[in-house]
């Protein structure tokens, strides 16, 4: 094993160490804490595993990248996503900018970079340089709109979204873009209005569809909310917009049982997007059922640690 995968199986061992000790003291019928522990012993077991693999893969790039050859963008896009994934984010930072400077139109690395920004610092070192190295303007601005709404500064995001539509007044992706940020903003019936006129244009387009059933939620449109829900479900009934419109408007009509059951759905399809767990936090606090509350809130922050909605949730059930 190399020095990299040592050092993360020696990180990770005392975790398990608690965790084997706290299952081998267990009694002989499994508790809800044994059964926990065992759940999470399970979990940092794969993680080891996975992560061992990831420094491996990461080992070998890195060894790629001092060729004479060097690597192409779309294996810096590759590298960085591995070191992502080892949240190695800096490094993972540098690849993914590496990348997009080799092919200025790979969305896809844009998107991943703009997502591991943690701080304005970030973002302005990062435009400094891509402006230095005669990146175009408006994928700069797209970059930097998208980073802004990953650190929250929603205002920033907003001003530079609304130049960019007045520029492009066609595009469905800055327009979707801009709706985000003014539900982000609580400006519902500003981005209601934008959701509903893309819907207009394209009524089988599920993007964005949950975020717009979150506006007719607060609003308690509840004969729009039904409709939309129903279109969605016919579409596409597995998406995880479907879900989340279906599970507002059972949570609007007070059926808390059936929205978690469309959020758990939701999370099984996109495991990734802490929406879902947010608001089965929300039913589960209506249930009263607060320890599941807790567990979807936590979840949630653990997949996007600066979603204000979840550590407001988290107050709430430890009030």
């Amino acid at each position: 094993m190399s020095a990299s995968s040592s050092a993360a199986a020696a990180a990770v061992a005392p975790v398990l160490a608690a965790a084997s000790s706290s299952s081998t003291n267990a009694s002989s019928k499994p508790s809800a804490v044994y059964l926990v522990d065992l759940q999470n012993k399970q979990r940092l077991v794969a993680l080891q595993r996975r992560n061992a693999e990831m420094l491996k893969i990461c080992e070998e790039f890195s060894s790629y990248a001092v060729s004479p050859k060097g690597l192409d963008a779309y294996c810096w896009h590759l590298m960085g996503l591995a070191k992502r994934d080892v949240e190695m984010i800096s490094e993972a930072r540098e690849s993914l900018a590496r990348s997009v400077e080799l092919q200025p139109l790979n969305m896809s690395a844009w998107s991943e970079l703009a997502n591991l920004c943690e701080n304005l610092q970030n973002i302005s070192s990062l435009e400094q340089r891509f402006r230095a190295n005669g990146t175009p303007d408006l994928i700069v601005n797209l970059f930097k709109a998208a980073a802004f709404m990953r650190i929250n500064s929603n205002d920033e995001a907003k001003q530079l979204y609304s130049t960019l539509i007045a520029m492009i007044p066609k595009s469905r992706y800055i327009a979707g873009q801009l709706a985000l940020v003014n539900n982000n903003l609580r400006e519902y019936n500003e981005a209601e209005r934008i959701l509903e006129q893309l819907r207009v244009e394209d009524p089988f387009d599920l993007d964005h569809v949950d975020v717009l059933s979150n506006c007719l939620y607060l609003g308690e449109k509840s004969v729009e909310l039904a409709a939309l829900a129903k279109e969605s479900e016919d579409i596409d009934p597995w998406r995880p917009e479907s879900c989340l419109a279906a599970g507002n408007y059972y949570s609007l009509k007070g059926k808390h049982e059936e929205a978690v059951l469309c959020f758990e759905r939701a999370a099984k399809v996109h495991p990734s997007n802490p929406s879902p767990y947010i608001l089965m936090g929300h039913e589960f606090l209506e249930l009263k059922n607060i320890s599941a509350c807790v567990k979807a809130y936590r979840t949630a922050t653990e997949i996007y640690d600066m979603d204000y909605r979840a550590w407001f949730g988290l107050g709430q059930a430890y009030d």
